[in-house]
């Protein structure tokens, strides 16, 4: 890391049936060229959800250059949103 990276943090969440498993969704957001780094934050099984439900949320780390608009950190948002639902 030099003084010249960005480096942009995001929170997502994702619903996902009670059996499903965080890694597919994290792996999928790995996939993700400008995310450099998928961390776990919580797992919620509430009963505000579906009895066969449960939620997850993830911190990503995109790396830039220090030349990234809001708007390309948003395109990269919804590439992770499209990663996590695809699972």
């Amino acid at each position: 890391t030099t003084l010249q990276d960005q480096l942009i943090f995001r929170d997502i969440s994702f619903v996902l049936p009670r059996d499903g498993q965080y890694g597919t969704v994290s792996d999928a957001l790995a996939k993700v060229e400008e995310i450099a780094e998928v961390t776990l934050l919580d797992l919620y099984d509430e009963p505000s959800l579906a009895a066969d439900e449960k939620s997850i949320s993830l911190r990503f780390l995109i790396r830039g250059d220090g030349t990234l608009t809001t708007d390309q950190i948003n395109k990269v948002m919804q590439k992770a949103i499209v990663a996590g639902e695809s699972t």
